[in-house]
């Protein structure tokens, strides 16, 4: 997707490449001069351009305003790209090369090459720079992550190259994404793990989280009999960060495509594919049709003498002459996967490139939903269960009860006992019709807890969260359909905002101070053993 989110970029494996309005889904234009499969497509955040790479050599730059190609970018090695990723500015673009294990950089305007960056043993698998631009990301088959510190300069002032820090991963690197803020990153490895990282300082990445996915990936059966035929083998190759780096979107050579939580790994919404039966994989029941009294068809070994079997088995078509045509058999299965996904700006649609073509998602539909159906469940509770809740530790069942019941003791008290894993969970289970009141105990929790840290996560995840629930984009564009809704909900968030600048001093002492701070954290983690000779070392010089 663009950055506008207006269009959707698309590249196949016959060369061409197509943009299409992600509003009214009609293709604008198609672009033919690429001579072999498409690889990657990248498209600029501060240009109308985008850029795709290829196995033909080459990667090439497109303008979406007069829709021509206007520079093509060759590589000074014949070799075939496998992936390509462009900076924020739009002045920078990378090519990874699946042959030569190398990263070339190229200047957009001058269309010649800046660098060569070598340090990977094996094929480039994925390229994504860092939104500060300063740093560029790849992953490779050798089971490293390289970043590049693409403006690190010596002495001197000149550019030291190919210098990257190193992280090895321990198998094969598929995919690499990173959120909005440049805080997140995300990594796909082909054992099926998920590892999400802090990048705060791009170059140090500090690990979060990680989870499987080989579970969430696997569905349906195969078209043989027995256990052994469940799609065991599917597996996810692309990921996806969402705007707010709250959520993952995986998908690849399986008939789903699951959305994750990025911090707590666990699976917020799936979505097939494809319904067609005919798919590899497609069958969520095992189907017996092809099963004998001999056995499996497919296994039985049908000579050319058996005239029975041969009706049975084989459908003679007139002038066929190829065996696959006779029999109405195909020599390949149709199977289901997914190319590549791209979240909007927005963070409440994303895209993703399949074999049942070009599918467009929205994550906002089903919040509502969900937010209806937890209200309908909640509606015949009264203070004293929800109380008993609270007191088992079902915390976000105890919220909901309060929320619905109008109970603001019982509310305030689940804001503050709430712990801060399942502060996520809480507020993507509020109801709809109670968010504006939810917003407001948030505020009123905000402006006189002390507990200040605590508050701003619960406001932090009802930011990121109220768009799904409500629509925030649509209610600032004014395209409601209820004013009711928002003129409930818009004083409520210019109260929450009120509430928040009032520690603004803050907020601008712990900015000033972050680096400090994170290495107080650092030497409090470290053990008496390796703190004590240090301080030895100190007094030693100090007596000299």
């Amino acid at each position: 997707m663009t950055a506008d989110s207006r269009f959707i970029l698309s590249g196949g494996e016959d060369g061409k490449v197509k943009v299409w309005s992600s509003s009214s889904g009609q293709c604008y234009v198609t672009f033919t001069e690429h001579t072999g499969p498409i690889t990657g497509i990248a498209a600029s955040a501060a240009m109308t351009t985008f850029f795709t790479s290829s196995l033909d050599g080459t990667a090439r730059a497109y303008d979406l305003v007069r829709y021509r190609q206007f520079r093509v970018f060759t590589p000074p090695e014949e070799t075939q790209l496998s992936c390509v990723a462009v900076d924020g500015s739009g002045e920078l673009l990378a090519v990874g090369s699946s042959s030569l294990n190398r990263i070339y950089l190229f200047a957009v305007q001058t269309g010649r090459v800046v660098d060569t960056l070598q340090g990977h043993e094996g094929p480039i698998a994925c390229l994504a720079f860092h939104p500060s631009g300063t740093t560029l990301t790849s992953g490779s088959l050798d089971h490293n992550i390289i970043f590049w510190d693409l403006f690190n300069q010596d002495e001197g002032g000149e550019r030291l190259k190919g210098e990257g820090e190193v992280l090895h991963i321990h198998t094969e690197v598929l995919c690499v994404a990173y959120s909005s803020s440049g805080r997140r990153m995300a990594v796909l490895t082909s054992s099926g793990e998920i590892s999400v990282y802090d990048t705060a300082v791009p170059t140090e990445p500090e690990l979060l989280k990680t989870f499987q996915t080989n579970y969430d990936a696997a569905g349906g059966w195969q078209k043989e009999t027995g256990p052994s035929s469940a799609n065991y083998n599917a597996h996810f190759t692309t990921i996806a960060f969402s705007p707010e780096g709250e959520r993952l979107v995986a998908g690849g050579e399986s008939k789903w495509l699951v959305m994750y939580h990025a911090l707590q790994g666990y699976v917020v919404c799936k979505w097939p594919v494809t319904t067609n039966l005919d798919v590899l994989g497609a069958e969520e029941q095992y189907q017996w049709r092809q099963i004998s009294e001999g056995g499996f068809l497919g296994d039985i070994d049908i000579d050319d003498d058996d005239a029975q079997l041969q009706k049975r088995k084989v459908l003679e078509l007139p002038g066929s002459r190829h065996r696959h045509h006779a029999t109405g058999k195909r020599k390949t299965e149709l199977t289901a996967r997914t190319a590549h996904l791209s979240f909007a700006a927005t963070g409440t649609e994303f895209a993703a490139a399949t074999t049942d073509g070009l599918l467009l998602f929205s994550t906002r539909l089903r919040a509502a939903a969900l937010s209806a159906a937890t209200a309908a469940a909640d509606g015949g509770g009264h203070g004293q269960q929800r109380r008993g809740a609270a007191a088992r530790r079902q915390h976000v069942l105890a919220l909901v009860g309060a929320l619905t019941l109008g109970d603001a003791l019982l509310g305030v008290e689940c804001l503050r006992c709430m712990p801060a894993d399942s502060i996520p969970v809480a507020v993507a289970a509020v109801p709809a019709a109670a968010f504006p009141l939810f917003v407001r105990w948030v505020s009123e929790e905000a402006e006189r807890c002390r507990g200040w840290q605590h508050a701003l996560l619960w406001a932090q995840c009802l930011l990121v969260h109220a768009e799904d629930s409500v629509g925030l984009q649509s209610i600032a564009s004014g395209n409601v359909g209820g004013g009711a809704a928002a003129a409930q909900l818009i004083p409520c968030l210019k109260q929450l905002q009120r509430s928040l600048l009032q520690h603004r001093m803050l907020v601008q002492l712990a900015r000033e101070n972050y680096f400090s701070l994170q290495y107080v954290l650092q030497v409090a983690r470290m053990r008496k053993e390796q703190i004590q000779p240090a301080l030895e070392i100190d007094v030693a010089q100090d007596g000299e």
